[in-house]
């Protein structure tokens, strides 16, 4: 470790930035890994707490899929939103405007 450090050190600028890009992607795609599993663990966990099932046929959805059922909620939400953003842009303009006292 200490010959690679003294290598690193005597390195030219361009595989110094190579270096830390590769172990920045690295890092990055460790922390996410772990906090998928640690995420995807805990939708298990409050799915078999939960108890809605009855005990007949627990089926347990996957993180992707929890994530695109929120997708799509989210989605839903937005359009909806748009819509009545839409609405409101086409009503008749008229506006109460009360003075302060």
């Amino acid at each position: 470790m200490e010959d690679f450090l003294k290598r690193l050190q005597g390195a030219d600028a361009a595989t110094k930035r190579r270096i830390v890009i590769i172990s920045s992607v690295l890092a990055m795609v460790v922390v996410l890994y772990i906090w998928l599993a640690y995420f995807n663990n805990l939708l298990a966990d409050a799915g078999r707490s939960d108890g809605s099932t009855g005990g007949q046929g627990e089926t347990h959805a996957s993180f992707w899929e929890t994530m695109q059922r929120g997708t799509v909620i989210v989605y839903e939400n937005v359009t909806g939103a748009v819509g009545r953003f839409g609405e409101m842009l086409k009503g008749p303009r008229e506006y109460i405007v009360k003075p302060l006292k």
